[in-house]
């Protein structure tokens, strides 16, 4: 257990601290074009700033030091470690958005057929949803598409073509449109939570890989 513990402090602390330093000097890098930054908390963004890069380094650490103990063939070790790391990070990113509560910006709905989709909170947050309410705030599942308008023109005014559209909003009981999504200040608190996911997943992996060793050494 010794030489366990010596063997993956000797490499995981520099190479952590190491990853800590490149995720700091990609902030600082990126810090003069923020305010031309679209998508910070997007991949490959996200996982390249901060400290996200160091999170993903202790986990994948993890991972080839407890697949070598259960292996037990550095080659065999290397591969799964690189399958199972990337399936993680891909996983990862999916449960990202899920992982804050987003905030959501409500319109009424607009009646202009040639005025839809039109608003859009700040173009550094991180879009995570769109649609459209009911009177009582219930989501209307809706493409955005009419048929009447779809089926091809109803006239040749303007003012008939948007009657057409408030009448099949109408119809569906739409009154308001939505966006939800994540302010571009709430960056870093989405960091602490899926770099907390990578410690815990990163403690658990290498309880089991002790726990393995331990077994085959009694």
């Amino acid at each position: 257990m010794r030489w366990w513990a010596t063997k993956v402090t000797v490499v995981a602390v520099p190479v952590v601290l190491g990853m800590i330093g490149v995720g700091l000097l990609m902030e600082w890098a990126s810090a003069p074009f923020a305010a031309f930054s679209y998508g910070s908390m997007n991949t490959p963004e996200f996982e390249t700033r901060g400290i996200i890069p160091a999170a993903f380094t202790a986990l994948t650490i993890a991972l080839g030091v407890s697949a070598g103990i259960v292996l037990r063939s550095t080659v065999m070790a290397l591969a799964a470690t690189i399958i199972v790391a990337g399936m993680l990070v891909v996983v990862l990113g999916l449960f990202r958005p899920h992982l804050l509560t987003p905030d959501r910006i409500v319109n009424p709905v607009a009646l202009s057929y040639s005025g839809t989709g039109g608003f859009y909170p700040d173009a550094r947050s991180w879009y995570l949803d769109s649609g459209y309410l009911d009177a009582g705030g219930t989501p209307v599942d809706f493409s955005g598409s009419c048929p009447a308008l779809d089926a091809g023109p109803v006239s040749t005014t303007d003012d008939q073509v948007n009657h057409t559209w408030s009448d099949c909003l109408r119809d569906q009981g739409i009154v308001s449109e939505y966006i939800d999504y994540l302010p571009a200040e709430r960056r870093t608190t989405l960091q602490l939570a899926v770099a907390g996911i990578c410690a815990a997943l990163t403690a658990l992996i290498l309880a089991a890989g002790v726990v393995v060793l331990r077994r085959r050494v009694l």
